[in-house]
């Protein structure tokens, strides 16, 4: 608790930094020696440009390599775990009592299952070597983006009844992001400039989809090369990834509301 004070007896610049941090939570904030460790270099980049160009920031590309497909290496984030069906029946009257059962309650569990459905698609190893995109953080995240987005997408047609389901979610992505860079080395005192810059890539990449979902499969294509291939791999692979975005969106669309919310469901196979 005496933490916070120690970092106001810092430098003025830092202790602002700090105090103006809406990401960075005093759980994270350990010890000031994690902000000494390596960082990658700032690219000097706008915001608007990073929204206009709807690109990766460069420096999440120094955390894609062999080593991050390591257990050693890989930054596994926030641990989303579900009570056992055994422990919520022998708990059941006190989580009752406890509001387990209300809307809100229900509505949190459901962002949270939302959620580890699209983080465990992004993970999931299989997926990203049919379209032969390589291994990392900066794979995850774009994958995981892409993910997200389809989501917000079908919300859309439920209207303001999804909006707090929308913010848990948000929520969710960006302290999951945030843990997972302060495990691959990123200092606390860059974590909120670092995930701003990934929150500019999504709005990027979100808007660039958005303009182009009701357009030409050409049009959604350079979108998807440009945002998730970042303009690099085979069109092959590129096309198949429309392919499949156009499948999973028609499938959340044939999904009913209810079923949707609870997450009781899985994302498509990518065609073949």
């Amino acid at each position: 608790q005496f933490q916070p004070l120690r970092m106001l007896a810092l430098s003025q610049h830092n202790a602002l930094a700090l105090s103006f941090s809406s990401l960075v939570r005093p759980s994270m904030v350990r010890s000031m020696t994690a902000g000494s460790q390596k960082r990658p270099t700032d690219p000097v980049v706008t915001r608007t440009d990073r929204v206009a160009k709807s690109a990766i920031p460069e420096w999440s590309r120094a955390f894609t390599s062999k080593e991050d497909a390591t257990d050693e290496k890989k930054a596994k984030g926030m641990d989303y775990k579900e009570p056992q069906a055994e422990t919520v029946e022998r708990f059941g009257f006190w989580l009752k009592l406890m509001g387990w059962n209300s809307e809100g309650s229900k509505g949190v569990r459901n962002a949270r299952k939302l959620y580890v459905l699209s983080r465990d698609r992004a993970r999931d190893e299989a997926f990203r070597k049919h379209f032969n995109l390589p291994p990392g953080f900066n794979t995850e995240f774009v994958l995981q983006a892409l993910h997200v987005w389809m989501l917000f997408a079908r919300m859309r047609r439920d209207g303001k009844s999804t909006k707090q389901l929308k913010q848990d979610i948000w929520e969710h992505l960006w302290e999951d992001k945030e843990k997972q860079l302060y495990e691959l080395g990123v200092g606390v005192l860059w974590l909120n400039r670092r995930v701003r810059e990934l929150q500019d890539a999504f709005y990027g990449m979100a808007v660039s989809m958005d303009l182009t979902l009701a357009t030409s499969d050409a049009a959604l294509f350079a979108s998807v090369y440009r945002n998730v291939f970042m303009s690099e791999g085979r069109a092959v692979d590129a096309a198949r990834m429309v392919a499949y975005v156009r499948k999973q969106l028609h499938a959340l669309e044939e999904m009913d509301s209810e079923a949707f919310m609870t997450g009781q469901w899985d994302f498509v196979d990518p065609p073949q």
